[in-house]
């Protein structure tokens, strides 16, 4: 296993597309200069132990499609930069420290397919998220607010996770209408009030449904 900081040195790489480093003992924070490899399309550094913000320097990886940071020790917010990668398509940051809000642009590529960032400290609401997202997991954050009506444009979407927040408000009864995917849905642990929406009964692929608590 690899361990200790990593190098700045890697920075030097400018024809890197490629940088998976997952599953080490690494600490310290995320090396700023990663932020010039602008060739860089996929980066996976999760499980491990690294600490610190998501640097600012990397607002510069505009190929990056795949950024893995999950299971660190990773804080601050969620720099407003990712929403700015125009290729990003999956981001997975979930088991960290990260508090603030979520981006409210997150997506706005229109090419996001799997966005997961639950088991952190995030508050606010839940932003729109683009028609292109299939996976969608924010559960176990401090989230409030209602479910926004734009889930409903989600016509790709096969998993919708925000279980463990403090979402309120009804159960838009337009998720029902996402028959084409969706397969598992997860609500449990906010505080919903109203019944669960009959039009679900038309999700024929759902294998697994969290019940909300309503009121």
């Amino acid at each position: 296993m690899l361990s200790g900081k990593i190098p700045p040195e890697i920075g030097k790489l400018q024809k890197l597309d490629m940088l998976f480093l997952f599953r080490n003992i690494l600490s310290g924070f995320i090396s700023p200069e990663l932020g010039t490899l602008k060739s860089l399309k996929s980066m996976d550094l999760s499980e491990n132990e690294l600490t610190g913000e998501i640097p600012g320097s990397l607002a510069e990886l505009k190929n990056l499609t795949l950024l893995n940071l999950y299971r660190n020790k990773l804080q601050g917010q969620i720099p407003e930069i990712i929403s700015e990668w125009p290729e990003l398509e999956v981001i997975q940051l979930w088991e960290n420290n990260f508090t603030g809000s979520i981006p409210q642009n997150l997506g706005s590529n229109k090419k996001l397919k799997f966005l997961d960032l639950s088991l952190n400290q995030l508050t606010g609401q839940i932003p729109t998220a683009p028609p292109s997202l299939k996976w969608y997991d924010v559960s176990k954050n401090n989230l409030v607010g209602e479910i926004p009506s734009s889930i409903c444009n989600l016509s790709l979407l096969i998993v919708m996770n925000f279980m463990g927040n403090g979402l309120d408000g009804t159960i838009p009864g337009c998720v029902g209408n996402l028959t084409s995917s969706l397969s598992h849905i997860d609500l449990q642990d906010n505080n919903f009030h109203g019944k669960i929406p009959e039009n679900f009964a038309k999700l024929c692929k759902l294998q697994s449904f969290g019940s909300a608590t309503t009121t």
